[in-house]
């Protein structure tokens, strides 16, 4: 299992991140990441506060189950139209896949409203691949 699903199942308290993948994790990410635990530990009166007021929260939800994600429908060129973080609606076109000579093959679009939370790093997928997943938004 995931260590996410784990800690949850025995009531441990848990941040799951994922960085761009693909093996970019740049200085920009790990900002990001410094920040959001910076976050939670001042949300839970760990450390004094001094967060960027300027930032919106967004609670976004959902199990976190990559195992449930919108798969390539074909091998082919994967390109996204949409980038982490994005909203995007039900049925949105998020991306497509073409073959080595451009021609479109299959067209991908969003499964529900919500955030995308994860886009795949590798361009060339085989059918089945994972290639975004998108979790719903409760506020922000």
């Amino acid at each position: 299992g995931r260590t996410l699903s784990l800690a949850a199942a025995l009531g441990v308290p848990a941040v799951y991140t994922e960085a761009a993948g693909a093996g970019r994790v740049g200085v920009g990410v790990i900002d990001c990441f410094l920040r959001g635990v910076t976050n939670v530990m001042q949300h839970l009166g760990m450390i004094g506060s001094g967060a960027d007021e300027a930032q919106t929260p967004l609670e976004l939800f959902g199990g976190g189950n990559l195992d449930v994600m919108i798969n390539a429908p074909c091998a082919g060129h994967f390109r996204s139209e949409v980038a982490l973080m994005d909203r995007v609606k039900l049925g949105q076109r998020i991306g497509a896949i073409y073959n080595v000579a451009g021609t479109e093959l299959a067209v991908l679009h969003s499964n529900r409203d919500g955030v995308v939370v994860t886009v795949r790093g590798l361009h060339r997928v085989e059918a089945g691949d994972g290639v975004f997943h998108i979790t719903g938004v409760m506020s922000g």
